[in-house]
């Protein structure tokens, strides 16, 4: 019995390969949401279209149990044989993968973006990831989006205070380019964050603490650590990695093995280690990785593990 089907000690008896099961993971799952069939494709055709040592029949079980809602019925009549998975893929493929409609809701929802009521963290990294997610979906059906229509965009929905603060960092004369804006979303999410971390920590100590023994000093804090540089790991263009339009096109497991061979830190994908991070979590799944390398529950835990 093999005890790992990744590592063979001389030949593998074809047999044996074939009585192989699928480790216990979670799927990831689809109800018919336009915006989400590329992300869902994409992670199904690599955990199981892609594997050899699974039947055609595992295969449609397997579909079946990830779809709901409206995805589910649409095959939910077909019965489970070798011939129908195919069928059942190809009409998933026909109804969910119309490229006008793809392109029409990934613009609609970038156009729809929530308006920030207040200055919040999650609010700016929800700002900047969802942009980002949605100019990577339009670039892979061959969308290139004006990056000065998405500035235009994303300052429509700042707070008055984070419009305020983004204002003082243009230049006058000049159109800030896209990557800045980003760039200063999530530095000014980290500031929040660790502003509200520390008024936590002293809100702690102050009230643990008899008044004549209250200390002056808090002690260090875990600070968020900025790259010392923003030169591309992948391109060498002068931007940060989760700005990359090549990255950006790369599938899961490719980001994910660029991030790992650059030595970057998984949740905000910068030069520091992941335990400096002040960044908040995947939008997902919400585990410490960047939602840019989401791939499954199961995955994240592995991924999350390597760090």
């Amino acid at each position: 019995m093999i005890s790992n089907p990744g590592i063979a000690n001389g030949s593998v008896a074809s047999d044996s390969r074939r009585n192989l099961k699928l480790p216990q993971a979670e799927l990831p799952s689809f109800s018919g949401k336009v915006e989400d069939w590329l992300s869902f494709r994409d992670s199904f055709t690599t955990m199981i279209i892609n594997r050899d040592d699974v039947s055609n029949v595992e295969k449609l079980q397997y579909l079946k149990s990830a779809l709901k809602d409206q995805a589910l019925r649409k095959i939910q009549v077909l019965a489970i044989t070798n011939e129908n998975f195919d069928r059942a893929w190809n009409l998933l493929r026909k109804s969910y993968e119309d490229k006008r409609t793809l392109i029409s809701r990934h613009l609609s929802l970038l156009l729809r973006l929530p308006v920030q009521e207040t200055e919040s963290y999650q609010g700016l990294i929800a700002l900047a990831d969802e942009s980002q997610q949605h100019l990577q979906s339009l670039a892979s059906l061959g969308v290139n989006v004006s990056h000065e229509m998405i500035v235009a965009i994303l300052e429509e929905k700042l707070h008055k205070s984070s419009l305020e603060k983004w204002d003082e960092t243009i230049k006058i004369g000049e159109f800030p380019k896209l990557e800045d804006l980003t760039d200063f979303l999530y530095r000014t999410a980290a500031r929040i964050s660790k502003r509200k971390n520390d008024n936590t920590a002293k809100d702690a100590t102050d009230k643990d603490s008899p008044p004549s023994k209250k200390r002056k000093d808090d002690g260090k804090r875990q600070v968020f650590v900025t790259a010392t540089s923003n030169k591309c790991p992948l391109c060498t263009e002068p931007h940060y990695l989760f700005k990359c339009s090549k990255f950006l096109a790369l599938t899961v497991e490719e980001r994910i093995k660029v991030v790992k061979d650059a030595h970057l830190c998984f949740n905000c994908l910068r030069n520091h280690k992941a335990r400096d991070c002040k960044f908040g979590t995947c939008k997902k799944c919400g585990k410490r990785h960047n939602t840019l390398l989401h791939f499954t529950k199961a995955q994240d835990s592995k991924k999350s593990s390597e760090l």
